[in-house]
């Protein structure tokens, strides 16, 4: 897991400080599913609320946790806020540094780019679930979505320029009943330069499901706040 006290804290850079940080992100988000049962994939297949409490309760928390941050549940309406500070409560105490958002309509993706665009924080991360490479019939649907979210990135900086990385992490399942049936992530950026290699991202997991059957992993769910509790005003 990463240590809390090393690497991204130490660059004097913001910007390069957001890069780092994105890289150890990737990491140990990928500790944490090489962590996890391999029939936990096949039951967050099996539905889009699953597939959410994957990520929900048993992925971000053990990512913040590794970081040394608060992981805080539907601040500002953000699905996942890790932020430096004692605890969730009181939230006003809280500074964000990682924005994260889960979407399982990657046609509708687009308004969470946009909101994590309006927001502030050193790193913002889009986790996604598409039928994304190139290894589809169709040609997958990675550089389609690619080049408008990163339009929209690029058009909000014109006005309100921002030196954080924004990275998308994308699951697809290739269920085609063969022994290469498996769980595939990858990942990439949506903030300029625009990263070199293959199109749809960089594979940074794969875990072969296959004749496995799907297990309930027992997710204890995180109750949503009230309104009231999701703003932080100055009376707060």
């Amino acid at each position: 897991m990463v240590d809390p006290f090393l690497q991204w804290r130490h660059y004097v850079s913001p910007k390069q400080r957001s890069q780092a940080l994105w890289v150890e992100f990737q990491a140990s988000f990928v500790d944490v599913l090489k962590a996890t049962a391999p029939c936990v994939f096949p039951w967050a297949w099996e539905s889009a609320r699953n597939r959410t409490s994957l990520y929900r309760n048993g992925v971000l928390p053990k990512v913040a946790q590794s970081f040394g941050f608060v992981d805080v549940y539907e601040l500002f309406r953000v699905d996942s806020t890790f932020c430096v500070g004692q605890s969730a409560s009181p939230k006003a105490t809280l500074v964000p540094i990682i924005h994260v958002e889960s979407e399982n309509n990657t046609a509708s993706a687009g308004h969470e780019v946009r909101k994590l665009c309006a927001l502030t924080s050193r790193l913002k991360v889009l986790v996604l679930c598409d039928e994304w490479s190139d290894a589809w019939s169709h040609g997958g649907h990675a550089q389609r979505y690619l080049a408008d979210w990163r339009a929209l990135v690029r058009n909000h900086n014109l006005y309100h320029p921002d030196d954080c990385e924004m990275g998308v992490i994308i699951a697809e399942r290739r269920d085609d009943g063969t022994p290469k049936e498996a769980i595939y992530f990858y990942a990439t950026t949506l903030t300029d330069p625009v990263p070199g290699g293959p199109p749809h991202g960089n594979l940074i997991f794969s875990g072969a499901t296959a004749g496995i059957l799907p297990c309930d992993p027992g997710y204890k769910p995180v109750p949503k706040p009230s309104d009231s509790e999701n703003v932080l005003t100055s009376a707060d």
